[in-house]
């Protein structure tokens, strides 16, 4: 209630610093939640710039300048799939499979949801490097977490066929066929399995 005093202005001056207490509290509840939401926008940016980057740079054969970019990428995002994905494919080219293999190890354990994938990549980068039982068992696992995948069961059969394991070849052909009858490529492969070799009776490799 103001006060029947006219030089009495005290409570108006409360209820303006009421206001302005309250207008500043609001703006800093506003700049925090900008700050909270524009920060890992301003990071994901960030990391796709530096992916892009380094994506063009290998592309013109500038394959340091693009290493550097790609490292960039991965710190920004740690579970950046794509950006691990061409770093180790950059560590293989430099000769650096064990950092290759470390690359997409531990995007592994950051992105659990990308296992598979991760998976696959961890056989073909020991394929690249003639790893053949590595290559085998990430197959098997990244097969295991996704047993639809025809594309998988192919890559494992066909990790015994670069070894020349032909009955561990036919053995695993025969096992393609029983999740995709009558499927081409897996009648192709038994057939070249059973040209190069037949398995033994009773025991699968």
């Amino acid at each position: 209630m103001l006060s029947n005093n006219p030089g009495d202005v005290t409570e108006p001056s409360r209820n303006g610093r009421r206001r302005f207490v309250v207008a500043a509290v609001v703006a800093v509840l506003a700049v925090a939640m900008a700050i909270r939401f524009a920060l890992p926008r301003s990071v994901d940016y960030s990391a796709v710039h530096a992916f892009n980057l380094g994506d063009e740079l290998q592309e013109d054969g500038h394959e340091n300048r693009a290493l550097t970019e790609m490292k960039k990428a991965v710190a920004l995002k740690p579970g950046y799939f794509a950006a691990r994905e061409a770093l180790a494919d950059l560590y293989d080219n430099a000769g650096d499979p064990a950092d290759a293999m470390k690359t997409l190890e531990v995007g592994e354990q950051v992105a659990p949801a990308d296992r598979k994938r991760y998976e696959v990549l961890l056989a073909q980068t020991c394929l690249l490097n003639r790893q053949y039982a590595l290559a085998e068992q990430h197959y098997r696992i990244a097969r295991q977490l996704d047993p639809t995948d025809r594309q998988t069961w192919m890559a494992w059969a066909l990790v015994f066929e670069r070894e020349g394991r032909w009955r561990a070849a036919h053995s695993a052909w025969e096992r393609f066929l029983k999740v995709f009858p009558n499927d081409a490529s897996g009648l192709r492969g038994l057939n070249r399995a059973e040209r190069h070799g037949k398995p033994s009776p009773g025991k699968e490799k």
